[in-house]
């Protein structure tokens, strides 16, 4: 394992059916998979892809992105976004596809990446960019889907500015903890039920907010 830590290029046959030494190998510049691999393929060497049944034909599962890559741009076939897909990433810009049709993506997927901004599609149900200190504008599809903000979602972001899904229904704990939050909007027929806690807690720079009429729940230090 440690000798293949220091490799630049590797070739995948077909049979190999678990990569996941390829978190380790953080010197890669390019990836080459068999044709006939029926669990793992590649989008110009840099960005690997998976299928989630390997029956299908579609690699529908966005595995790992190279230390290589920017500017990453994910197309509309792809579901869901691995765990580990950006470890050890030096992505800057995030940019979905207008019909993507992601909709899971792993907690922590986002967290620790240098990406100041980016645009949340319609299809996106759950997320998190905790640690994203770079993080300062994120903008959501008008149409979202998005019901849940989860923990620590944007915790210790730069955000100064966001407006709330009008579906959302419940903010979970530290969702904006210790982020540099001043303004946060609501939609006035937003369906927000639950504000959990220690929402916005360490947020000194959040002046006033107007709670939604629909919202049940506050709860401590939030």
């Amino acid at each position: 394992k440690r000798a293949l830590l220091s490799v630049e290029k590797i070739r995948i046959p077909r049979k190999v059916t678990d990569f996941d030494i390829i978190h380790s190998m953080i010197n890669l510049t390019e990836v080459e998979i068999s044709p006939k691999n029926k669990f793992y393929s590649t989008i110009n060497g840099q960005i690997i892809i998976k299928k989630s049944n390997p029956d299908n034909d579609e690699y529908d599962i966005l595995y790992y992105v190279l230390s290589t890559v920017e500017d990453l741009f994910i197309p509309s076939h792809l579901k869901k976004i691995d765990s580990l897909a950006f470890y050890k990433s030096k992505i800057r810009t995030i940019k979905f596809s207008n019909d993507s049709q992601i909709k899971a993506i792993e907690s922590n997927v986002f967290s620790d990446l240098k990406i100041t901004e980016i645009f949340i599609p319609k299809s996106i149900k759950d997320f998190a960019f905790s640690c994203c200190y770079d993080l300062q504008k994120v903008e959501f599809a008008k149409d979202s889907e998005l019901e849940f903000i989860g923990k620590n979602s944007f915790s210790q972001t730069s955000i100064h500015t966001i407006d709330i899904p009008k579906n959302v229904t419940t903010i979970d704990d530290d969702a904006f903890s210790y982020s540099r939050l001043q303004e946060i909007n609501f939609d006035e027929n937003s369906k927000l039920k639950f504000i959990k806690n220690s929402v916005f807690n360490g947020i000194s720079s959040l002046r006033s907010i107007k709670i939604p009429k629909h919202v049940q729940s506050i709860g401590c230090f939030a």
